[in-house]
């Protein structure tokens, strides 16, 4: 059944742009912090923690190798000044045009196609763990420009879709897996048996959007109020947390076992 929602007329190419030019600034503030408040090397911080822009500009014809000196030089020549605004807005200017050619492509596959084959916002591939296969669950706000939890019964309804179309494909599939920060959340927890954060695994911050999606509001720009506690902080106000059930245990909770 085709979805009643149309997250694209509001979040457009040009809406994900901006979110991504201001995340790539919270992100030079956090490097600042990594180095210096954690004192982490440069090098490791930008490999484990930091999500988007180097990896975008490693696939672009840009000179990774000398933005990565002058930003060593740059931060260094910080040192634990916290007035960062000249540094964010350099590296962003340096990064900007490998960002904004690499846009269209994850918008593409991260979004578009998510919101085709999403139920309620969920959708899932499958992984193998050892001799298992796995169902993993992925979730996008379907739902733009409200919040996802504004339609609860929606996401209910679409989730235990999902759980239903991932039986039909595969019988004998036992388990299903979602690493997220939206475990942290208790309104999106509750979707699962209480089994789901039972054997959960808090995860350690990294580069991708387990952690860095929870930076995204509901009309899919940067989420101001989380990230001006992350800046007072350093601290993910949510966690990335792996959680897991079993198909029994889904479908006794939605009552369909």
């Amino acid at each position: 059944m085709p979805s009643p929602y149309f997250p694209l007329n509001y979040f457009t190419l040009e809406v994900y742009e901006e979110f991504l030019t201001d995340l790539t600034r919270l992100q030079a503030w956090y490097l600042w912090w990594l180095t210096q408040k954690e004192k982490l090397p440069f090098d490791e911080a930008v490999a484990k923690r930091i999500y988007l822009f180097p990896r975008v500009y490693r696939s672009s014809d840009k000179d990774w190798a000398g933005l990565e000196a002058e930003s060593k030089r740059r931060y260094a020549a910080q040192g634990d000044n916290p007035d960062t605004h000249e540094l964010e807005e350099w590296l962003l200017s340096e990064s900007l045009a490998a960002i904004k050619a690499h846009a269209p492509e994850l918008y593409q596959i991260q979004w578009v196609n998510a919101f085709k084959v999403s139920l309620g916002g969920f959708s899932y591939n499958y992984r193998t763990q050892g001799e298992e296969e796995l169902a993993y669950l992925h979730f996008r706000n379907i739902f733009i420009p409200d919040s996802p939890f504004a339609h609860r019964e929606e996401m209910k309804a679409g989730l235990t879709a999902t759980i239903q179309k991932i039986s039909e494909e595969k019988p004998n599939l036992q388990r299903i897996l979602m690493g997220t920060w939206l475990n942290d959340v208790e309104a999106f927890a509750s979707l699962f048996p209480s089994t789901w954060l039972e054997g959960a695994i808090y995860e350690a911050p990294a580069n991708h959007m387990g952690w860095w999606g929870q930076f995204m509001n509901k009309a899919g720009r940067l989420h101001g109020r989380t990230a001006q506690q992350f800046r007072a902080t350093g601290k993910f106000p949510f966690r990335n947390i792996m959680c897991e059930c079993t198909m029994v245990e889904f479908k006794q909770h939605v009552g369909l076992a």
